[in-house]
């Protein structure tokens, strides 16, 4: 069954393709049981974790962090129970995008949506990435900054 859904003014990126969609609009949809329509707004973070078969199975390794179509600055504090709380944050200035993740338990892998990126940088050493610039991963106990030059 088709549905009309109206996203907000602002930039919206579709979870499941990861398609930028300008906000201010209806759209009519037809979506499956398996792929609900689901927006993330331009500028978010998501944080997510490994799959776990109940709470504080293990810890948040690896951390993936997908930013949405960055925009400005950003940040949020994640929270898991009795483990030490991680500040991630982000600011963007023109094509410049720098990532601040505080020390995490593991892994952390950072994805960029709504954008690409040319390079990665933590400090004056490149990172390996993704073709399109846009996913680094990175042992972040220790915490870091990454700076991604945007295309």
């Amino acid at each position: 069954n088709a549905v009309r859904v109206y996203l907000p003014k602002g930039k919206w990126v579709d979870f499941w393709s990861k398609q930028v969609v300008n906000g201010g609009q209806w759209l009519n949809l037809t979506p499956t049981l398996d792929t609900l329509p689901l927006w993330v707004h331009g500028g978010e973070i998501l944080p997510l974790g490994p799959a776990q078969d109940f709470v504080d199975q293990k810890p948040l390794d690896p951390l993936i962090l997908e930013l949405y179509a960055p925009q400005g600055s950003h940040e949020l504090v994640i929270e898991d129970e009795d483990r030490p709380s991680i500040p991630v944050s982000y600011q963007r200035r023109g094509k410049k995008l720098t990532v601040k993740v505080g020390a995490a338990p593991g892994m952390v892998e950072v994805i960029l949506y709504g954008v690409q990126a040319s390079s990665a940088r933590r400090g004056d050493s490149p990172l390996p990435h993704s073709a399109d610039g846009a996913k680094v991963q990175l042992d972040g106990q220790d915490g870091f900054e990454i700076v991604f030059t945007l295309t």
